[in-house]
């Protein structure tokens, strides 16, 4: 749905990454565990590689500013730190948000087509 740069405040240290937002192909009527449990599944096994993501964390992971974050954090391989979820109910489909570590390459055929195009 869409990509912003930020930055990740921990303490007094700021850390640049991207927000991505995605619209899954869940409905609204499943529970957010099922959610949770089948887009993870989607973004590890199916399509996490084609964007170019690596590695998925738990949204603790990143909480200390200590030498294994930072480790983590100056490597080369793309991840994500925060994952959010968002029961669209206009739109009628589950949202889910990811902080990763650096710009993900969406293939068009992932994106949507906007105006009938």
């Amino acid at each position: 749905m869409n990509i912003d740069q930020l930055n990740y405040k921990l303490l007094k240290h700021n850390f640049p990454c991207y927000r991505v937002r995605l619209q899954s192909p869940y409905t609204v009527s499943f529970d957010l565990k099922s959610v949770d449990d089948l887009i993870y599944n989607d973004l590890v096994k199916k399509f996490g590689g084609e964007i170019g993501l690596s590695q998925c964390y738990p949204n603790d992971c990143f909480h200390e500013y200590n030498e294994e974050a930072k480790g983590i954090w100056n490597s080369n391989s793309n991840f994500v730190f925060n994952t959010f979820y968002k029961a669209n109910f206009q739109k009628g489909f589950w949202e889910v948000e990811y902080l990763v570590r650096y710009m993900v390459q969406v293939p068009p055929e992932m994106t949507t087509k906007i105006n009938g195009g």
